[in-house]
């Protein structure tokens, strides 16, 4: 499974729509940003491509996941990141703890969807940022401006062919 996460977290469409999810969260200057169901921390280039050196924390619930995800951080000589085991539904974060708080991929696998995104919710500082974008047959976007969800039909629209439509 963590062979499937990384090959999906590389997939050119997946990173660029990863990419303009995190550009618009919006991560003031030395914010903290909580990654829920982190994976194996395939996330964390694109987060420091758009961030620099993060102050990111990333929760899984996955104990083999959390170890890939750690040893990525070290090889890469992260320093102020933490991967962390735990539940998405329940993470056990403080309220308001976070700038911004994002899930990529993780809705599907998991469920209540409400109860994860209301756990998402709770952890964001007030005035802070949520985001997630999901593979579902098609995509499913959350975004607070008009303009990124234009981007995102666009870069979907270039690489699904009748993406409203087709059960990819």
């Amino acid at each position: 499974m963590a062979q499937v996460l990384e090959a999906m977290g590389l997939q050119k469409t997946f990173k660029e729509a990863r990419i303009n999810l995190l550009e618009d969260l919006q991560l003031p200057r030395n914010g903290k940003l909580l990654e829920v169901g982190c994976g194996t921390g395939v996330s964390l280039q694109d987060i420091s491509n758009v961030y620099g050196q993060p102050n990111l924390v990333g929760i899984d619930f996955t104990a083999r996941f959390i170890e890939h995800a750690r040893e990525r951080a070290r090889k890469q000589r992260y320093t102020n990141v933490t991967y962390i085991q735990g539940d998405a539904r329940d993470t056990k974060m403080k309220d308001n703890e976070f700038d911004s708080t994002f899930c990529d991929k993780l809705l599907l696998h998991i469920g209540p969807c409400e109860v994860v995104l209301g756990e998402m919710a709770r952890v964001t500082k007030k005035g802070g940022t949520v985001g997630a974008i999901e593979w579902f047959p098609n995509f499913l976007v959350s975004t607070t401006t008009s303009d990124s969800f234009r981007k995102f039909n666009e870069i979907f629209a270039r690489a699904v062919y009748n993406y409203n439509v087709a059960s990819n």
